[in-house]
């Protein structure tokens, strides 16, 4: 599976030749990285970050690829469902909490 990130302005104006790129599967917007490019640093859901958001994930669809994101929680996942986002990785802030938990035993033992 090849998957191209979209989290900077560049990529954005850029992603109308990404999306004619053979082999591309997914194209993932990060929601986090793409508030910071658009001046409204972790302000996700600020209207013009949505609107954003609401745009690439038409554009790619339109485009007959994998629109994908990250939702931190319940709510935003919805979310991103009713947007049309087909590849959403959820929870993964517990993940790498647990993850990090474990290491630092085994570290200490």
């Amino acid at each position: 599976m090849v998957i191209v990130h979209v989290e900077t302005m560049q990529a954005v104006e850029n992603l109308k030749e990404t999306l004619t790129v053979p082999g591309i599967d997914v194209v993932f917007i990060g929601p986090t990285d793409l508030s910071s490019a658009m001046g409204y640093p972790g302000q996700v859901k600020h209207p013009e970050v949505q609107g954003m958001i609401e745009r690439l994930v038409k554009q790619i669809r339109a485009a007959g690829k994998t629109a994908g994101t990250i939702a931190y929680d319940l709510d935003t996942l919805r979310r991103c469902k009713e947007l049309g986002f087909q590849y959403i990785v959820y929870g993964v802030g517990p993940m790498i909490v647990k993850s990090g938990r474990e290491y630092l035993q085994v570290a200490r033992e």
